[in-house]
């Protein structure tokens, strides 16, 4: 042990002298982003390879991150006794909170046609969701992929099924596959943050005055009305599971077209 401990500290000194040589000729800067996102273990070792490794002169870390997120990762690593704050003094000799960026302001609207409409209009719904800014990106991104000739009041619909793919796919399923009303009977026995959520969302307004639940309401009745008939028209239960299959890409196309209010 006592060699393993003289040779870590042999080569510990070897690469602090290597980088103290270049930083005696410039100032040497590094930044650390999205270290929050990584695995406990290694966000912690990172920081304390950083603190006893690179505590040299003109050497200087940048490192930007949740803080909130890397105070779990402490506590996963020490215990939840210990205290972040102090944890926190130990590595960082200055520490500044950055203001948080809006959706709104963080879209380029220039080139988007009725753009600001659209983004002021998500950003709201977003909000009320609690929808972080980079998934509100990522979700308002595949949005404008989607929308080639839609409505506002369409586009807007559209994004309820986006924020549902990334947020909660059983939702999303339960729509697409006509069983709205059970899964919403379901969510509804269960008092939980998610239903607060959830009654946000259902109960949100876009354009002249519907709200996401009215409209998914009219799609549920819709999509068993269509596979109503489809089953009408088809005999065979192989066929029709194949023919459910493929019909239900078509689904939200169809109703799009048909709700222009």
């Amino acid at each position: 042990m006592l060699k393993e401990y003289k040779n870590f500290n042999k080569y510990k000194m070897q690469i602090k002298n290597q980088i103290n040589k270049i930083c005696k000729e410039k100032t040497q800067i590094f930044i650390i982003d999205e270290l929050d996102r990584c695995k406990p273990n290694f966000a912690i070792n990172t920081l304390e390879i950083v603190k006893h490794f690179f505590d040299i002169k003109n050497c200087v870390f940048i490192i930007c991150v949740d803080k909130q997120q890397i105070e779990e990762s402490i506590k996963t690593i020490y215990g939840s006794g210990i205290s972040s704050n102090k944890y926190f003094s130990k590595l960082f000799d200055y520490q500044f909170n950055l203001l948080p960026i809006s959706f709104y302001d963080s879209v380029d609207t220039s080139e988007i046609t009725n753009i600001n409409v659209l983004v002021e209009w998500s950003s709201k719904v977003f909000n009320v969701l609690g929808i972080s800014l980079r998934d509100s990106k990522k979700i308002f991104n595949d949005i404008i992929q989607k929308n080639k000739n839609w409505t506002i009041e369409q586009s807007l619909f559209m994004l309820l099924f986006v924020i549902l793919k990334y947020t909660d796919l059983s939702f999303y399923n339960a729509i697409l596959n006509g069983v709205y009303i059970k899964y919403r009977k379901v969510f509804e026995s269960q008092y939980n943050n998610d239903l607060e959520r959830y009654n946000r969302l259902m109960n949100f307004r876009i354009g002249d005055g519907q709200t996401y639940g009215i409209i998914l309401d009219e799609l549920n009745l819709f999509i068993n009305r269509y596979f109503s008939e489809l089953r009408n028209d088809t005999s065979n239960s192989h066929i029709m599971i194949v023919v459910q299959v493929s019909q239900k890409k078509k689904l939200l196309r169809i109703f799009l077209n048909i709700y222009q209010k």
